[in-house]
């Protein structure tokens, strides 16, 4: 099974469109807001390319994995919902998250 470790992670919670940006995908899943969002389904996780991943559970531990079956699932296209974004810098503002997907 094909997971992500090292890569940037978007993380896009639903309830509240803020994007929050990781720097691997341990970070994202031990985020205490990712954690809350992605335990009630309101989180979406994109790959640093803006490509959908699909969060998973196996073996005692939580991994996202390319989330081939939705080719409509990606960054870009939830683009517009964002209302913020939390992350450091340099992605620390939706012109720079989009100007790094669109690269």
């Amino acid at each position: 099974m094909e997971s992500v470790k090292s890569m940037t992670i978007f993380v896009l919670t639903t309830h509240d469109n803020v994007l929050h940006v990781f720097a691997s995908e341990a970070a994202a899943l031990d985020s205490d807001a990712v954690k809350t969002s992605r335990d009630s389904d309101d989180a979406l996780f994109f790959a640093d390319d803006g490509s959908g991943l699909r969060h998973d559970c196996g073996a005692g531990a939580d991994y996202l994995r390319p989330w081939a079956s939705c080719s409509s699932c990606s960054l870009p296209q939830v683009l517009h919902q964002i209302t913020a974004v939390v992350g450091a810098s340099p992605l620390d503002s939706l012109p720079a998250v989009t100007r790094y997907i669109t690269r």
